[in-house]
């Protein structure tokens, strides 16, 4: 087991291959980003190589931008791009495990995308779709759920969205 507070051990076996070793929190975050987006995120390369032109290097999983992130996810409505954007959050930050409803704001303006009217709703949105969830004791404080890991990788693919019954109509008898 790891001795430091920013050590891990990854552990790994299976058919005729096992590793133990110590590694850096960092490192860990990304083999975790990797394994649960079922290889489809790869850990950043050479993270101390400056942009070309001088550019500062866009934040976030693998160079990419949380705009760019959405696109890549296929976030189109407020509850999917609360996930992918808490995603991108996590990603984007060593060792960091939850986000705020400030930083999901943040990340909305930083994306140019139009923060959601009543965000608090919205993410409410999200828990009951079961891609993030609070984190216990905290408040305002969230993570993305390996169902929310699923459905980026899966483009949020359409789920059948329950249909509201339509209102009857009243009929009223016309007396003379």
């Amino acid at each position: 087991m790891a001795d430091s507070p920013n050590q891990f051990t990854l552990k790994m076996s299976g058919n005729g291959f096992s590793i133990d070793k110590e590694i850096s929190e960092q490192l860990a975050h990304e083999i975790a980003v990797f394994v649960l987006s079922e290889g489809k995120f790869e850990p950043r390369q050479d993270r101390q190589r400056a942009a070309p032109s001088g550019q500062p290097q866009a934040k976030g999983p693998h160079g990419t931008s949380p705009q760019e992130f959405l696109q890549q996810t296929g976030a189109k409505n407020s509850e999917q791009k609360i996930t992918a954007l808490g995603s991108h959050l996590l990603a984007s930050s060593s060792g960091k495990r939850s986000f705020s409803q400030d930083e999901l704001r943040e990340a909305f303006e930083s994306a140019k995308e139009r923060v959601p009217g009543n965000l608090s709703r919205d993410i409410n949105k999200s828990i009951r779709s079961g891609w993030i969830a609070r984190v216990t004791g905290e408040k305002d404080a969230y993570y993305v759920t390996s169902s929310g890991s699923r459905a980026m990788n899966e483009q949020f693919p359409k789920t059948s969205k329950k249909r509201k019954k339509a209102k009857k109509k009243s009929s009223t008898v016309k007396t003379k």
